[in-house]
């Protein structure tokens, strides 16, 4: 039987206070089989150096500076290849360590 995967998908602009946090959250998981999309568009701030400073290949980040209402950014997802199960994470909200399980 296959084991099941999770997409983590994590939409933000201007999150620097909070997305390490967020990333965390989810690397920290005690669930292994997962991957984290970051759907950042036009941040002003260091949201995006701080995604990239983790360099985990789970992580992948897909960015754009085309103006994106918080809907339009949401709505990227439908084009996303994505795993079995999908879940959404706030950039200013955390996991607890057994969520995914």
């Amino acid at each position: 039987m296959p084991t099941p995967r999770f997409s983590v998908v994590i939409p933000t602009r201007n999150g620097d206070a909070y997305i390490g946090a967020a990333i965390e959250s989810v690397l920290s998981q005690t669930y292994p089989h997962f991957e984290i999309i970051i759907l950042e568009h036009e941040s002003q701030d260091r949201t995006l150096e701080i995604a990239r400073s983790y360099g985990d290949p789970r992580i992948q980040i897909r960015s754009t500076q085309e103006h994106q209402t918080i809907e339009t950014n949401w709505a990227r997802m439908l084009d996303l290849e994505l795993a079995e199960y999908l879940t959404i994470l706030g950039h200013d909200d955390i996991f607890y360590p057994d969520f995914l399980q």
